[in-house]
């Protein structure tokens, strides 16, 4: 656990991330569902910002919720062109990441990152319940890609649990 979530910090680290959201539900969906409705926000934004498919970086971790105990997504984006960074295109994904599915797919937050965003993605599981709220960080391979171009050390094999199916 602890090489994972230090991997994990070096690759967040090395990033310059664009944009930090937060993903939620109406309706707890299976991770299986999860995952697709996730698959499919990210080729609409691929799609609206013309980027071929699966280039767009991103870093995404699961978590119950601290006071309601409901299923959530956090965020980390980048590799979007420098006019898509910005509030108006924020308020664009929150409503596509609703359209993605209208029953399931509930309130999003897009914001431009800062320092804060990213620590909070990797916040660290410190004791067994923070075990329990979080998954671990799961990385697009655009951004394996970013991460590997961008570092002086390059690693001797590969960060394991990683990638997500079909990314």
């Amino acid at each position: 656990m602890q090489t994972e979530l230090t991997s994990s910090k070096m690759i967040l680290s090395i990033i310059k991330w664009q944009i930090f959201g937060t993903l939620t539900f109406r309706l707890e969906p299976s991770e299986s569902k999860s995952k697709t409705l996730f698959n499919r926000f990210v080729r609409a934004v691929e799609k609206q910002c013309q980027l071929e498919h699966n280039s767009l970086a991103f870093a995404l971790r699961q978590e119950l919720g601290e006071q309601t105990h409901r299923f959530h997504l956090h965020l980390l984006m980048t590799s979007l062109p420098s006019h898509y960074v910005n509030h108006s295109f924020c308020f664009w994904m929150a409503d596509a990441w609703k359209k993605t599915d209208k029953k399931t797919c509930g309130f999003s937050m897009f914001r431009s990152v800062q320092s804060q965003h990213v620590d909070y993605v990797i916040k660290p599981a410190m004791n067994a319940y923070e075990l329990q709220r979080f998954k671990d960080v799961q990385f697009s391979r655009s951004a394996i890609k970013l991460y590997v171009a961008a570092s002086t050390v390059r690693p001797c094999c590969p960060v394991a649990g990683t990638l997500p199916p079909g990314a």
